[in-house]
């Protein structure tokens, strides 16, 4: 599981260093070596273990019906493998970067099964426009999740 906010920077290759607290939740010999890129629903890109994007890919087909065979096809066509090099890094497709609005800085946000990144100032722009609601939500719940 992925939890935690790290903030990172791109090189002039367009690598960024996978933080080392993900990197270290993985136990290849169950979730598969590197990793799965895609864009996501919010304007981020979608990071996945080998296992985790299988999870993904079937549910979907699950979900999903003949007429569906075209965003399918669209899905799959969108994913790109990378993998981490000596340095932890991996290497964001260019398109990757444009459709997520990532210039030079990301944050990499821990979100269960996967990781998000995010250009800095569409993830400040998400919490702030979500701070509300979670802030109610936890407030509901802090004493059952937390026993408080």
């Amino acid at each position: 599981m992925f939890f935690g906010t790290f903030e990172h920077r791109l090189n002039s290759k367009n690598q960024v260093t996978v933080p080392a607290s993900f990197r270290g939740a993985i136990d290849e010999s169950k979730e598969g070596k590197g990793f799965f890129l895609f864009v996501g629903e919010s304007d981020c890109l979608y990071l996945y273990t080998p296992k985790g994007m299988k999870d993904v890919v079937e549910d979907a087909r699950a979900r999903l019906g003949p007429a569906d065979r075209n965003f399918l096809r669209n899905l799959y066509g969108d994913i790109v493998q990378v993998e981490c090099d000596g340095q932890g890094r991996i290497l964001l497709p260019a398109r990757m970067k444009t459709a997520a609005g990532i210039k030079q800085d990301v944050v990499f946000v821990g979100a269960n099964q996967r990781v998000d990144i995010w250009a800095p100032e569409k993830w400040q722009a998400f919490r702030k426009e979500t701070a509300g609601a979670y802030q109610a939500k936890l407030n509901a719940v802090a004493g059952e999740l937390f026993g408080l």
